[in-house]
C-alpha cells in the first residue's frame, strides 16, 4: 500500500491530539490543581483518555491495509471528534477557555489557544477529506451515488411474442 499525503495529514493531526490532551492537562493548570475538586478531575482525565481511544481508532482506520475511500473518512470522522467535542464545550453553562487566574493567557491573536489549535486540526482534516486523489485516474465517485446495480430487462419481456 502506498502512504498518501492523506495519511499523512490525518497521522500528524492525531499524533498531536494525542500527545497534546497529555501536554495541556496532566500538570498543576488541570490535573493536579488544588482548587479543583475530584469529579473535574475525574472528567479531565477521562477526556484525556477520550483523546487517546479515538486517536488509536484514526490510526486504525488510517493505517489498514488497502484503505478505502469510506476507512480514511471514518479515521476523518474518529480525528475529528474530540476537537467537535471540545470546541462545543465552551456552549455549556459556567464553561469558560481558562481559569480565572490564567485569563488572558495562551491567547494567539486574542482567542483562546485550545480554540485556535482546535479550528487548526478540523481545518487540516477537512483539507484531508477533500484532498484529490493521487494515485488512480479521475476524480473518487460522489459520497451520493448509489451502488445499486439494475440488471438488463430481458427482450422477452420487452416485446412479447404476440400469439
Amino acid at each position: 500500500m502506498a502512504t498518501t499525503k492523506k495519511q499523512l495529514l490525518v497521522t500528524v493531526c492525531v499524533a498531536t491530539t494525542m500527545v497534546g490532551a497529555y501536554v495541556a492537562d496532566f500538570n498543576e493548570t488541570h490535573l493536579f490543581n488544588p482548587r479543583w475538586p475530584p469529579h473535574a478531575r475525574f472528567h479531565d482525565a477521562q477526556t484525556m483518555l477520550l483523546a487517546t481511544a479515538l486517536g488509536a481508532c484514526a490510526l486504525l482506520y488510517t493505517w489498514r491495509r488497502d484503505p478505502k475511500a469510506t476507512r480514511l473518512r471514518t479515521a476523518i470522522l474518529f480525528a475529528s471528534l474530540y476537537w467537535i467535542s471540545n470546541t462545543g464545550s465552551i456552549t455549556f453553562p459556567g464553561t469558560a477557555w481558562t481559569d480565572p487566574e490564567r485569563a488572558g493567557q495562551g491567547q494567539v491573536l486574542g482567542l483562546p489557544l485550545a480554540l485556535v489549535i482546535g479550528v487548526v486540526q478540523l481545518g487540516l482534516l477537512a483539507v484531508a477529506l477533500v484532498m484529490p486523489r493521487l494515485h488512480g485516474k479521475g476524480p473518487r465517485p460522489c459520497l451520493c451515488q448509489s451502488r445499486l446495480r439494475i440488471a438488463p430487462t430481458p427482450k422477452s419481456i420487452l416485446h412479447p411474442r404476440n400469439g
